[in-house]
This record gives structure tokens, C-alpha cells and sequence, in this order.
């Protein structure tokens, strides 16, 4: 980059500053009067008269990206232009609300109560004192930044926010939108599939802006460390930055592509997690009515849950080869007054899928209080999570895809 005058660069940050790219004329000035001519005296030669130039109108300032409550060492509206190349589209520019880090973390809603039972709340990261983060509210970016955070960091995760906001005003990210909104009532698995969409997307973009453009670590190395490293609630999180990337990254060869998959994402974590595969979940269907007891939600979990489900006891390793063959799975939830409990069916590939699944949730099992592992057919295994009475008295029996969920009188008082 060209330096300029300290002058130049003073007054760029106030145009920023204010949202704007010229300053409009006064429009309360008093329009001028046409001037009076005199007359001339009989014999006095007229003079010439002078062309009076019209001035050029002035050009409607393009829309800037607006930054309150702070300033940024760099120029947001050239990163947002960036952003824009790299994506093949343009949007509205966003205000950007510059924060200071309130530190803590604290679990999000991103799977459901029966995985916070068993140990698996998703946690949003600490934030430190040079981490910087965004988020998306309203249509605009508010994004964190502490005073010790490299501006070359800061830009990299405004540049991921910046991507969000053109999916918004994508027509093809719709879907995406819809499917991601933890109040749209759909099953885990596919939310934390069209999640993984969303992230991917924008880790994927990030990252090659930052091979571009800065000198920092890409987003996706950051990601990719620590989630080799975090608990099982930390990967819970970030699983939509770590394996949608690598999903987007497999069917994309260029992020002006990324209408494709907001067009056709994946439909299950399975297809996230192993993005050469396209079959659909295998049949299973349950009856799942206890009298006593009344169903409150039938939930999807998916591959994902089900392998960070046993990385909560199990080693890592361990837990990704147990999941694998994973067929379906139902998630049923039951209330009684101030009691809940929770039958898990999951139907696998083959028996032997599922003969791996059951030992490894065996040990789980053992390890956690309140979980009862039963074997249902060849290849469906079930877990019953509860009060002692209710686990006790749960029959589960079926063939091939169809449950049936069974309580005796005892959990019924």
C-alpha cells in the first residue's frame, strides 16, 4: 500500500466514521435570484455577455459501511468490497458496533435437553483479552474487539461477518436462515446440517480473504486447533466452523459458488460429516405413546451428537468410529409434573454397526447415572435416561425399523 499524509488518512477515518463519502450541499441556502439587467442608454455599445456554466450535479454518495462506538485501523469498506469479490455478489453495507469483551462463556441451545442431561451443553468460547468475535444482530455487525487484539485478527472476523451479511441478502440463503432459527421446531440433525452451511461458508470465505490479504493465521487453522483440543461441549459449538468448512470446501471450488449449497445443503450431519455421502436415514418408525407420561418433543439428533454424546466418557477416536453407521435415530422426551425423562432409539446401518455402538454406550452408560442401554433388534439399540422408575419399568421391542416404547404400571403412578 501507497502511505499517505497523516491529513488524508485523519480525514478517511472520519468519512467512515460518519457513513458517508462527501458532504451534501446546504439544504437550507436561499435559492439565488436571476440577476436584473439594466437598461443601456441609446449608443452605448452592449457589452458581450459571459455564459453563466452550469455546474455538474452532484453524485449520490455509494452506501458505506458505518462504524459506531469505536474506531477500526483499517478501512471496513474495503474489506467489505473484498468480501463482495470473493462472493460474486453486492449487498447493503452494515453499521458496525465496535464492543469491548465482557468475558465468561455459557451453553447455547444448540442441542436440546436430553444432550444437556448426558453431559453435552455446547459452549460458546471464553472470550480473552486479544480475542476478537462478531455477531450478527438486526441486519448489522456487532463486533467485539478487545484493545490487544492485531488488527489483522480483527479484520479476518469482520470479513466472516461481513459474508453473513451477504448470505442475508442472498434469496437462495432463505432456506438456510429458516432451517438454522432455533425457534423453527426442527430436528437437531438438520439444523446443525443447514448450521454448518451457514459457518462453513463464511469460515471457508474468511480464510481465503486472510490468505489473500493478511498476515495472520487463517480462521479455519484457528478453528482446526482448537477443536482438536476443547471438551466435547466446546466441539459441539464449533462443529459448524471445523467440519462445515471442510464440507464447503469439498463441494466448492469457488465461493461464488456458494448458492449451490444454500440451494441444496446437506440433510443430515451425516452427509456434513462425511461429505461423500448421500444416503437418506434408514427407515424408523415408533410408537411412542405412555400412558402417565406425556410427549412434549420427537427429535432427530443425527451423527454429530450421537459421536460427542460419547466423547463426554469416551476418547475421541473411540467415539468417531462407535458413531459411524449411524441409520437414524428418534429422541423422545416425556414430562410427568416436575419429572422428565427420555427415550433415544437408533437405528444403524448393520448389526455390526450396531454391536459397536451398544459396547461403547455400555461403558457410557455405566459411567452415567440415570442411562439404561437396551438392545432393541439387530441393528437398533435404545437409550432410556430418567428417574429410576421410569428406566425400570421402559420395555423397548421391535424388528427391523419399527419401536414400540412401553411402560408398566409402576412408572405410570
Amino acid at each position: 500500500m501507497v502511505p499517505r499524509s497523516a491529513a488524508s488518512v485523519a480525514l478517511a477515518a472520519l468519512l467512515v466514521l460518519a457513513g458517508c463519502n462527501a458532504l451534501p450541499a446546504d439544504p437550507t441556502a436561499e435559492p439565488s435570484a436571476s440577476p436584473t439587467v439594466p437598461e443601456t442608454p441609446a449608443g452605448t455599445p452592449t457589452p458581450t455577455a459571459t455564459a453563466t456554466q452550469t455546474p455538474e450535479p452532484t453524485a449520490t454518495p455509494a452506501p458505506a459501511v458505518r462504524v459506531r462506538d469505536g474506531s477500526l485501523a483499517f478501512d471496513p469498506n474495503r474489506t467489505f468490497g473484498r468480501v463482495e469479490q470473493l462472493l460474486g455478489r453486492t449487498a447493503t453495507p452494515p453499521t458496525v458496533t465496535v464492543l469491548r469483551p465482557t468475558g465468561g462463556s455459557g451453553e447455547v441451545g444448540l442441542l436440546g435437553p436430553l444432550s444437556n442431561r448426558l453431559g453435552l451443553g455446547a459452549r460458546v468460547p471464553n472470550w480473552s483479552d486479544a480475542r476478537a468475535g462478531g455477531y450478527i444482530r438486526e441486519g448489522d455487525v456487532n463486533l467485539v474487539r478487545p484493545a490487544s487484539a492485531p488488527p489483522a485478527v480483527v479484520e479476518a472476523v469482520l470479513a466472516h461477518e461481513f459474508v453473513h451479511i451477504l448470505q442475508a441478502q442472498t434469496p437462495a440463503y432463505e432456506a438456510i436462515d429458516d432451517r438454522t432459527a432455533l425457534n423453527a421446531g426442527l430436528e437437531t440433525d438438520r439444523r446443525l446440517a443447514a448450521r454448518a452451511v451457514k459457518e462453513g461458508v463464511a469460515t471457508h470465505v474468511a480464510s481465503v480473504y486472510a490468505r489473500r490479504h493478511l498476515d495472520t493465521p487463517t480462521e479455519y487453522e484457528n478453528v482446526a486447533g482448537k477443536y482438536r483440543t476443547t471438551t466435547p461441549g466446546g466441539r459441539a459449538f464449533l462443529s459448524a466452523y471445523y467440519h462445515g468448512t471442510r464440507y464447503v470446501r469439498a463441494h466448492l471450488d469457488d465461493p461464488a459458488d456458494a448458492e449451490r449449497l444454500y440451494r441444496r445443503p446437506p440433510a443430515t450431519t451425516e452427509q456434513m460429516l462425511h461429505p461423500s455421502v448421500e444416503e437418506s436415514p434408514r427407515p424408523l418408525s415408533v410408537n411412542a405413546s405412555v400412558p402417565g407420561w406425556e410427549r412434549v418433543r420427537t427429535d432427530t439428533k443425527g451423527e454429530l451428537v450421537v459421536r460427542l454424546t460419547l466423547q463426554t466418557e469416551l476418547d475421541r477416536n473411540a467415539s468417531v468410529r462407535a458413531a459411524a453407521g449411524w441409520g437414524n435415530d428418534t429422541a423422545l422426551r416425556y414430562e410427568r409434573g416436575d419429572r422428565t425423562a427420555f427415550v433415544w432409539l437408533l437405528r444403524w446401518d448393520s448389526a455390526a454397526d450396531a454391536d459397536e455402538f451398544a459396547a461403547a454406550a455400555e461403558r457410557f452408560g455405566n459411567r452415567e447415572e440415570g442411562v439404561a442401554v437396551r438392545r432393541v433388534s439387530n441393528a437398533t439399540v435404545g437409550l432410556v435416561v430418567g428417574p429410576d422408575s421410569f428406566r425400570e419399568a421402559t420395555t423397548l421391542a421391535g424388528e427391523k425399523g419399527d419401536v414400540r416404547v412401553r411402560l408398566n404400571a409402576t412408572a405410570r403412578s
